[in-house]
């Protein structure tokens, strides 16, 4: 992101430098995490810089500064420094990295305050579900659990809908605000609001499939024969405007 040195950039997680060659375990899940700091886990960070300057208006030696503060936090996960999210419940105490409270099971928020909360004190389903001999992830059609949690996520207007936690934020990041519903009934607001508070982003943004170049390759013909042997007389670039 072009925080630190050329070819470097600063770990969010641990405030020091690493090589651009590293990957993350998820790209989502990096800039999921990116946003959150720049939101909940950095309280001291401020914008003084106009929306086009450094990140959306975060100056980077602001940001830089900022890393250099959190680092001295302990996750309560993983036992390393550099956690910057902590519980927004009252008297709790727990601090953790981004990836290691979603595997962990914490929940961060992606609207209002962006409160995350850990595994104790995270946000909980409570529906009345309808029966299902073998639940499947109306998504991917993969098992989920029999009860709601924290993998398991659960269409609260028509209770039918199962979805694995990943899938369904798959389908928010590609849909975004303007068409995001549960994929069985339909519903958008209701079914929104409990996603959003249950820990799944949902960018403001039209759909993918809504940008003009979506589907620029269907309007692309091909225009060479691929068959071993060509009888064409006029050879494999050859093509006519019918048949």
């Amino acid at each position: 992101m072009g925080l630190g040195q050329a070819g470097m950039s600063l770990d969010v997680d641990s405030a020091k430098p690493v090589s651009s060659e590293r990957n993350c375990k998820s790209t989502i899940t990096a800039r999921m995490s990116f946003e959150h700091k720049l939101t909940q886990g950095f309280r001291n960070l401020t914008q003084r810089g106009e929306d086009d300057e450094g990140f959306f208006g975060f100056l980077f030696p602001d940001i830089q500064q900022e890393l250099q503060r959190v680092a001295q936090k302990k996750c309560c996960i993983c036992r390393q420094q550099g956690a910057s999210v902590c519980c927004h419940r009252r008297r709790c105490y727990r601090t953790f990295h981004f990836p290691c409270g979603r595997e962990r099971g914490c929940v961060s928020q992606f609207f209002g305050e962006y409160r995350s909360f850990c595994w104790q004190h995270a946000p909980k389903q409570k529906v009345r579900l309808v029966p299902q001999e073998h639940p499947q992830c109306i998504i991917c059609m993969e098992a989920v659990d029999e009860q709601p949690n924290y993998n398991t996520l659960v269409c609260p207007v028509c209770v039918t809908a199962r979805f694995h936690r990943h899938c369904i934020q798959g389908l928010a990041l590609s849909a975004a605000l303007y068409h995001f519903c549960c994929p069985l009934c339909r519903d958008m607001e209701t079914f929104q609001a409990e996603m959003r508070k249950l820990g799944i982003k949902i960018p403001n943004r039209d759909a993918a499939w809504e940008d003009e170049e979506s589907f620029l390759e269907l309007s692309q013909r091909h225009s060479t024969c691929d068959t071993n042997v060509c009888l064409c007389p006029q050879g494999r670039e050859h093509s006519e405007n019918m048949g």
